[in-house]
C-alpha cells in the first residue's frame, strides 16, 4: 500500500496553481489536520509546508505569521523524524520570509 497523504492536499495543491488561494488554503488545512490527527506527521508537514505557501502568496493580513508558523513546525517534524527532503524544501521557504 502507498500512502501519499490525504487527496485534499492534492486538490489544495491544484488550487493553488490555478490561482484559487482561499481553496487552496481550505483543502490544505483540512489535509493538514486529518494527517496529524491519523498519525501521518510527514503527510501533515508537507499539507503544512504547501499551506504557508499558499498563505504567502495570498498575503492576507495576518497570513505570514501563520505561515512561519505552519513552516516552524513542519520542520520540527523533519528534523524529528529524519525527513530530510522536507527540511531541505522547509529551509528554503523559510529563506524567502
Amino acid at each position: 500500500m502507498l500512502v501519499v497523504g490525504r487527496v485534499d492536499r492534492h486538490l489544495g495543491l491544484l488550487a493553488r496553481l490555478r490561482g484559487e488561494l482561499d481553496v487552496a488554503i481550505e483543502r490544505l488545512t483540512t489535509a493538514r489536520r486529518l494527517d496529524a490527527a491519523a498519525g501521518l506527521p510527514l503527510w501533515a508537514a508537507w499539507a503544512a509546508h504547501d499551506e504557508a505557501a499558499a498563505r504567502l502568496q495570498r498575503r492576507a493580513t495576518g497570513h505570514a505569521e501563520e505561515a512561519q508558523e505552519l513552516l516552524a513546525g513542519a520542520a520540527g517534524v523533519a528534523l524529528t523524524h529524519g525527513f530530510a527532503r522536507l527540511g531541505d524544501r522547509v529551509r528554503a521557504a523559510t529563506s524567502t520570509l
